[in-house]
């Protein structure tokens, strides 16, 4: 908190700091409010304490109850604020709200041979008036173009190729041998950091694959084949897991696929609140629904169109009590000013949402890029913060923080996730073994171990489990 007050002139930082002492609304919310009053502040060029108070005595009317509650008032008004006159994220990407925003395409493409699939028909259906251009083949049509632009197209077409692969090892990092399948490429959702944007930038538009049997065939197959291994799979290496599923309901195909199958288990990974489909399935514990989570306060600058935190905390908690197990994903971390505070504020959302004893596992990484990601996410979003920190080339050819504030922002998260519960595992993502030790103080597990651990967790969930009615 003190060290956000530093970044504003000293007359403003005594009108500020008032406010709060007479408002506590809570340090996690302060630092959002306070990002807030300095992007309106800088849009108006009117002062800080000016644009606070103003804010307050709107919303005052409003006859709230408790500071918090104001608190909460303030802060969603000041964002609304920023994303009518400009925002952030620069003039090249439509404003963004705070809460999750549905997919709706300005255009289809559909491949001919998918053209009647059930998938293929469901979407259309939804958007009668959307203009519709059929085509033989989508790898002629396909060219690099704008990213913005592209991520507006949505392409149904028949996917070719590999059907399930393991997740690519990363050298010099302990890896933990899951599988991981694609029938989702790109996201409409706009992460100023997401790698998406540098990976697909020669095949940038959003495309669904029709043919999911095809998946379903492939992935049956392969777990039949050892019988006595445990697989673990995921949707969410080139798309966000979720972000589509109230358009085209995948997780209704997928959930009782996986369920079926007594070795095998899917993990759906999404920064969304879209969890209505699978409220209604019984996963039979074979389903794992995951969260990628940071402190809101950079969240809302840096996760655009996704759901807040608090609504993905929620969200969590209501899979939770409907008998999913959950997963968290503390990655990528990034460092601000008031992260020490930010996160430990995290953390208490946490424990005091979820219960740790349906946990399957929670991941710790930090910001990673590489300097074509960094090229074109600030383009993007010109007015990102993130990639004027200070980084070093790391062995994998990322960029990365330096070893000793990783070392700092892990043993905080790594700590403070012992301290809330020692029911479910947590790791390093994406991290040498040497970071292990230096944040744990004890030798990295082997790569087989940490697989071992994973799947046996999921084994304790999965034991006995069914849909809690």
């Amino acid at each position: 908190m003190t060290r956000k007050l530093g970044r504003f002139p000293d007359g403003e930082r005594g009108r500020l700091a008032a406010w709060f002492e007479h408002h506590p609304v809570g340090v996690n919310l302060s630092l959002e409010i306070l990002e807030a009053v300095e992007d309106v502040s800088r849009l108006r060029e009117q002062s800080a304490g000016t644009i606070l108070q103003a804010a307050a005595l709107t919303c005052s009317e409003s006859k709230n109850r408790g500071p918090r509650a104001l608190g909460r008032q303030v802060r969603d008004y000041l964002m609304s604020c920023v994303r009518q006159e400009g925002g952030m994220w620069g003039e090249k990407i439509d404003a963004a709200s705070r809460s999750f925003q549905p997919f709706s395409p300005e255009s289809l493409i559909v491949e001919r041979s998918v053209v009647t699939s059930p998938m293929a028909v469901r979407v259309r259906t939804q958007f009668p008036k959307i203009p519709l251009e059929e085509i033989d083949d989508f790898r002629a049509w396909k060219v690099p173009g704008p990213m913005t632009e592209a991520k507006r197209i949505l392409a149904l077409v028949r996917h070719r190729g590999s059907f399930l692969k393991p997740f690519p090892k990363i050298r010099h990092a302990v890896n933990c041998g899951d599988y991981v399948f694609n029938p989702v490429s790109n996201c409409h959702l706009e992460c100023t950091y997401c790698i998406l944007q540098s990976y697909l930038k020669n095949n940038p538009v959003l495309t669904l694959a029709a043919n999911i049997d095809d998946f379903l065939q492939a992935i049956e197959a392969r777990v039949r084949e050892e019988p006595e291994r445990i697989f673990r799979i995921g949707t969410g290496e080139l798309s966000d897991s979720l972000a589509l599923d109230d358009l085209t309901s995948l997780s209704r195909e997928l959930v009782p696929f996986f369920a079926r199958l007594p070795n095998a288990f899917l993990e759906l990974k999404t920064k969304s609140d879209r969890i209505g489909n699978l409220l209604e399935l019984d996963s039979r514990g074979h389903t794992v629904v995951s969260w990628s989570l940071m402190p809101e306060v950079i969240a809302m600058r840096e996760e655009l169109k996704c759901a807040s935190i608090t609504e993905r905390i929620d969200a969590a908690a209501r899979i939770q009590a409907a008998g999913y197990p959950v997963g968290l994903h503390l990655d990528p971390m990034i460092h601000f000013d008031g992260w020490q505070e930010a996160y430990q504020g995290l953390m208490a959302q946490l424990s005091d949402k979820l219960d740790p004893r349906r946990i399957a596992w929670v991941s710790i990484g930090s910001l990673r890029f590489d300097r074509a990601l960094k090229e074109v996410a600030t383009q993007r979003f010109p007015k990102t913060k993130i990639f004027a920190d200070d980084f070093i080339a790391a062995p994998d050819g990322k960029m990365r923080y330096f070893k000793k504030l990783r070392i700092e922002m892990y043993r905080q998260v790594w700590h403070g996730l012992r301290a809330w519960s020692d029911e479910f595992p947590h790791y390093l993502s994406m991290e040498p073994a040497w970071m292990w030790e230096e944040v744990t103080g004890a030798p990295a597990p082997e790569p087989l171990r940490l697989e071992r651990t994973l799947t046996n967790r999921l084994g304790q969930l999965s034991n006995g489990q069914s849909r809690k009615m």
